[in-house]
């Protein structure tokens, strides 16, 4: 199964992955199929040298003959605002208002869009992310075709990061002896390691990871005279470990930004020191 990782698992349980538009092989893409052959294209051409000149004139105006190798495709155009994509073989179009692209396009490109026609390539590891009508589509690993004036996709997204953006939804993966810290409508959610988690909504947002692990620091080395008038030089090492998530995060990890009353204040970013405004100094003797 394509799906077989946790963080396709994941959106499958919350059925966020759109199926719909993935193909079985390649031979299932909707395209026009060859229509001609070598002799068949050569008999035509023959046939219209009877009235020459204007007969071979009139046939390399009218039709356009073309070759698409295999795993590949030739984007075209009808010349009455549709689109469409040819499949390997010869092709002949009987049409002087076709407009043939020249190159030839591989399915190996990943992403193929003419028109409303749209075919992508999804490697595995990776989700594809599309919108149709401000709604998010999220595509599996595969190969995908659809047909639509709606429908556009976007990119390709990576899941192995540990904070991957999807649109509106975040998905989140925590490691062992971490903790991820979230903040859900203004309600502070905790959530554990040793698994990935799923942000459903714009409105739930990841804030920072906190280590459970016990952790070490040197403080600077101070200098410190005794009651007999010792000098004596201190250096001290604090071992901590975060026991208490909740209170932790909700007595030290800043969520919100300052909002200002004055024209000089703005928007402090998160985790940046609060910078108090000084008195100024004052010149000359008081009264």
């Amino acid at each position: 199964m394509l799906e077989a990782s946790p963080a396709y698992q994941i959106l499958n349980e919350h059925q966020l992955l759109d199926s719909r538009y993935r193909l079985e092989s390649s031979a299932d893409i909707n395209v026009l199929k060859s229509n001609a052959t070598i002799c068949q294209n050569w008999s035509f051409f023959c046939l219209s040298c009877i009235c020459f000149p204007i007969g071979p004139c009139a046939y390399k105006c009218c039709v356009n003959e073309f070759e698409v190798p295999a795993g590949h495709v030739r984007k075209v155009e009808d010349g009455r605002g549709g689109f469409q994509l040819c499949g390997p073989g010869l092709h002949r179009l009987t049409d002087c208002f076709v407009r043939v692209h020249k190159e030839n396009v591989p399915y190996a490109e990943g992403v193929i869009k003419h028109g409303d026609r749209t075919i992508v390539t999804i490697d595995q590891g990776y989700i594809g992310y599309a919108s149709d009508r401000g709604q998010p589509v999220l595509l599996p690993p595969g190969l995908h075709q659809w047909k639509s004036d709606t429908l556009q996709f976007h990119r390709s997204i990576d899941l192995s990061s540990s904070v991957t953006n999807l649109g509106p939804y975040t998905l989140l993966t925590v490691d062992e002896g971490y903790a991820a810290v979230t903040q859900n409508n203004g309600m502070m959610a905790v959530l554990p390691g040793g698994s990935m988690h799923l942000l459903s909504h714009r409105n739930w947002k990841f804030e920072k990871f906190v280590s459970l692990k016990i952790q070490t620091d040197s403080l600077d080395r101070i200098q410190a005279t005794t009651s007999d008038n010792v000098l004596l030089q201190v250096q001290s090492t604090v071992s901590w470990q975060v026991v208490n998530v909740n209170l932790a995060a909700r007595m030290s990890t800043e969520t919100m930004p300052q909002e200002g009353r004055g024209t000089g204040d703005r928007w402090r970013p998160f985790g940046w020191p609060r910078v108090r405004p000084q008195r100024p100094p004052q010149i000359g003797h008081p009264h």
